[in-house]
């Protein structure tokens, strides 16, 4: 093997390792990868469910390295990005990116998982957010009050795409990675605004998607539209019946870099839009953080192949 769990290898060395290998092949031996998560899992039970993650070195966290269809050792917490985790397995190249994963019927396994720091973001306009603080650990729960100015009424509190409920005037949240907490108000008298979430499956079961087919527009409701107006490798974007994913390409030498734009109805003004993404980059977008818009479109792109988005949730209000 290289390295050990008490004695892991960085990401810089372990992808050393594996440069040169054929596609789909072996690198010799198993490695032990010490690396801080960049992004991290939705997770389930293990590789059979194709969860995966991205590591990197502290000192360079844009030279990821991709941990694919992992299972969890005994007592270790799901990672979260900014987490620091060891991770055993088999280097393995797939579609021209190297990877740790298993190998037959010897499982890649997150042998340590050490809680990291993760920044806590608050965007709250006519409202006061008490409690919430810069940063925390991640598995801490953190919890805090909301108070509306005079003359505005609470829409929502949310955490990422999740709308939270109080409890006997408390909200609540565990740290799971860098977050952002979003609080909706309206003034009375005046329109309050909309949010809508839907997930890539329920928009693939709602219009009979089929499996590796391209969708480059579709509704979420009659007021928003989102779009892959641009283009891109393998026909604009498609849909993936194995993790219910809307991926969109990156552009090669032929062809136009893939976009992904988001477009309100007449009359209507988007506020903000977030996205869960399980994989790849868009620019301007941290899965499941919201970003401020306040026009009636919003457009940005994808800077690395294959950016996976699980679900979309958009507020918008009434111009």
């Amino acid at each position: 093997p290289h390295g050990t769990a008490e004695h892991p290898s960085t990401v810089t060395v372990a992808k050393g390792l594996g440069e040169g290998l054929a596609n789909n092949a072996y690198a010799d031996g198993m490695v032990y990868v010490r690396g801080v998560v960049t992004a991290a899992p939705t997770y389930d039970s293990g590789h059979s469910n194709y969860v995966n993650m991205l590591i990197a070195d502290a000192d360079n966290k844009t030279n990821t390295l991709k941990v694919y269809g992992f299972k969890l050792a005994d007592n270790v917490a799901v990672p979260a990005v900014n987490d620091i985790v060891v991770v055993q397995g088999y280097l393995k190249m797939y579609s021209s990116a190297l990877q740790v994963t298993y190998k037959g019927s010897e499982d890649a396994l997150v042998t340590s998982n050490t809680r990291g720091t993760s920044a806590i973001t608050v965007n709250a306009e006519h409202a006061t957010v008490t409690g919430i603080p810069a940063t925390a650990a991640n598995g801490t729960e953190v919890s805090f009050t909301v108070t509306a100015e005079d003359d505005y009424i609470l829409d929502a509190v949310r955490v990422g795409n999740t709308e939270l409920t109080a409890v006997e005037g408390t909200y609540s949240f565990t740290v799971a990675g860098d977050m952002t907490v979003t609080v909706a108000t309206h003034k009375q008298g005046q329109a309050a605004s909309v949010t809508i979430t839907k997930t890539v499956a329920e928009l693939a079961t709602a219009n009979t998607w089929a499996n590796a087919q391209a969708y480059s527009s579709f509704a979420l409701d009659g007021v928003i539209t989102v779009s892959c107006p641009e283009g891109g490798q393998n026909n604009n974007a498609k849909y993936y019946s194995s993790d219910s994913s809307w991926r969109l390409y990156k552009a090669n030498s032929t062809v136009t870099g893939g976009t992904i734009k988001v477009d309100a109805a007449s009359g209507y003004t988007i506020q903000t839009v977030s996205f869960t993404i399980t994989g790849g980059t868009i620019t301007g977008l941290t899965s499941n953080t919201a970003v401020t818009v306040n026009a009636a479109t919003w457009t940005s792109g994808v800077t690395t192949a294959n950016a996976k988005i699980t679900s979309f949730t958009i507020t918008y209000i009434a111009a």
